[in-house]
């Protein structure tokens, strides 16, 4: 196993989980505004690195989000295997864009379907950029439904 004299970032931390994992890939990170995007290439351990429904990526996220707050660096970490979170990103603005409309169209809440959290604050993000909506979730544990209400 490759040994690390010093871990300097969210990037290494990735390297070294990777190597733990047994898994390829190539590590870079992009600082933006509020943002940390570390972002994943592999051939091999695309599936791995994601997991069932993104769960292994966000729980990865996770860590790094942790590390990076234990080192007192500021701004979220977004993680990304091969562009895939942000294309599911995308999909999930549409419907987020889809349930603000529906929202304000009928005058009564729309609710997604059970999302992960960097799912869910995507439509958070989104609803309140659109405004004339306030937004919430509901339910216990990592899934959780937004609901979208129209301001009265």
């Amino acid at each position: 196993m490759k040994e690390f004299d010093y871990i300097s970032g969210p990037g290494d931390v990735l390297d070294f989980v990777l190597e733990l994992m047994d898994a390829d890939g190539n590590v870079s990170e992009v600082k933006e505004k509020e943002q940390l995007r570390v972002e994943v290439e592999s051939e091999s351990d695309e599936e791995r690195l994601i997991g069932h429904r993104f769960e292994t990526l966000e729980s990865l996220q996770y860590l790094l989000g942790v590390m990076q707050a234990v080192a007192g660096e500021e701004g979220q970490v977004y993680l990304d295997v091969n562009k895939r979170r942000e294309e599911r990103d995308s999909k999930v603005k549409e419907t987020g864009l889809d349930l603000v409309d529906e929202a304000l169209d009928y005058g009564e809440a729309a609710r997604s379907k059970m999302l992960l959290p960097s799912e869910r604050r995507v439509i958070h993000r989104l609803a309140e950029v659109e405004g004339g909506v306030r937004t919430y979730s509901v339910g216990d544990g990592l899934r959780k439904v937004v609901v979208i209400e129209p301001l009265e």
